[in-house]
């Protein structure tokens, strides 16, 4: 009786107006979700993403990205509006995918957040996210195993710490509605060896509404082994008594520069308890004659470096293109000017950072 109703009132939409299109009934059929709701595999995913919801991720408040598969295709938007109205319990937030950058909305974010990403390739989220540590980040992606897989070797995967991927390709493509694919479960092992390499692992299945190995931690801990001798390269600038260098003339020419100072010595230690070593080098000249700050910002974006170091002040305009460590050091400055109002007579604290 239901379907008639929609039948009978859809064919006096057509008559009566000849700019409606298939597409918009499809819609209009949608959006009353008497369709796709009852849909089994919908069923399915949706226990599982409330189950690592209410296990993993209500802690904090959770940030929800979808792509453009999830925000254009009628089914897999049908599949995100009925994810969204699940969710009566938590904080969160709704984000498309390229308007999302956690550089830029970090700043009005509650301090402890998570993410939920629904795309069709994990690959998407590389440029969305500095380096993920303390976050959870749990994506749902009907992506090809061979997607997951190079997504895991991929650099963006190890920038995030706590990274867990569910593949629901097969769940929500599956032909043969009466029996839902299994919905497989991985993260990550990284930096296996001194080259950096990581590799996927399977944590779990989801099967029947319910993991096939419920002991398991699906965030478990992470580099538990350190970084495994890896090598990292280290753009610096002498700042005196945080980085200066010091000649040896006992050494050799090769090895004659010796760099020390307060952030040198507290890197070697973190060196030496994360098993890693480091490679020192002059941040690189520019022709445009920068100052000695952004030429070791310059290295970091260019991939020249992977860590920078030279008490560096933390500003709005770095911050949005690089990563900086907890505040090591804070300095006050007082700015003085006669008769002018261009600058602020009052004293600025700056934070100084790797």
């Amino acid at each position: 009786m239901i379907l008639f109703v929609i039948l009978a009132y859809s064919t006096k939409l057509i008559h009566g107006n000849q700019n409606i299109s298939y597409n918009n009934l499809a819609n209009l059929v949608s959006q009353l979700n008497l369709i796709n709701k009852e849909k089994p595999e919908i069923k399915v995913l949706n226990s599982l993403v409330n189950e690592i919801i209410n296990k993993y991720l209500n802690n904090c408040h959770i940030n929800i990205i979808y792509d453009d598969l999830f925000d254009t295709d009628l089914y897999y938007k049908d599949v995100l509006q009925i994810m969204l109205k699940s969710f009566d319990s938590i904080s969160y937030k709704v984000f498309h995918i390229y308007e999302y950058s956690s550089k830029n909305t970090i700043v009005s974010e509650p301090s402890c957040v998570n993410y939920i990403i629904f795309c069709q390739d994990p690959e998407i989220t590389a440029t969305k996210f500095g380096h993920t540590v303390d976050s959870r980040v749990f994506i749902v992606t009907i992506g090809s195993k061979w997607q997951i897989q190079e997504f895991f070797k991929s650099q963006a995967s190890q920038n995030i710490m706590n990274l867990l991927i569910a593949s629901a390709g097969s769940a929500l493509q599956e032909k043969n509605k009466n029996e839902v694919a299994d919905i497989k479960l991985y993260t990550h092992e990284m930096y296996i060896d001194g080259l950096g390499s990581s590799v996927q692992i399977i944590l779990t299945t989801w099967k029947l509404n319910k993991f096939t190995r419920p002991e398991v931690n699906l965030y478990p801990v992470k580099l538990v082994n350190g970084f495994r001798g890896h090598r990292f390269i280290l753009s610096a600038i002498e700042k005196p008594p945080l980085v200066f260098r010091s000649i040896d003339k006992i050494l050799t020419q090769e090895q004659s520069t010796l760099w020390d100072g307060i952030e040198i010595r507290l890197l070697q230690l973190i060196a030496g308890i994360l098993n890693f070593t480091l490679e020192i080098h002059d941040a690189t000249l520019s022709k445009s004659r920068d100052e000695a700050d952004d030429r070791i910002i310059r290295d970091l974006v260019t991939s020249k470096a992977e860590l920078g170091i030279s008490g560096l002040y933390m500003t709005n305009a770095r911050y949005s293109m690089v990563d900086f460590s907890p505040v090591i050091m804070q300095d006050c400055g007082t700015f003085m000017s006669l008769g002018s109002f261009a600058l602020s007579k009052n004293k600025k604290q700056l934070n100084i950072t790797f």
